[in-house]
């Protein structure tokens, strides 16, 4: 049996970045998770809101999508009036 050690779930600013699959300049300019802050000044990522951020990225896609086509079609529906 192979023993794995656990992935860390606070992740620093490189890792999350990493984790989102993308540098660390894109991280800070579109990332919006805020990172918790703890005593000692030491700053961590949680994997979960990472998670979460992610996975709300496809639902905000559909729904921009989603109100472009309605837009066309309004638009399409005044062309020939």
């Amino acid at each position: 049996m192979t023993r794995r050690d656990p992935e860390p779930r606070m992740l620093t600013q490189a890792q999350a970045a990493d984790y989102c699959g993308m540098g660390i300049k894109a991280f800070k300019s579109l990332c919006p998770v805020v990172p918790t802050q703890f005593r000692d000044g030491l700053s961590r990522y949680d994997r979960c809101r990472l998670d979460d951020w992610l996975d709300g990225l496809g639902s905000e896609h559909a729904e921009i999508v989603a109100v472009d086509w309605v837009a066309k079609l309004g638009a399409s529906s005044r062309v020939g009036k």
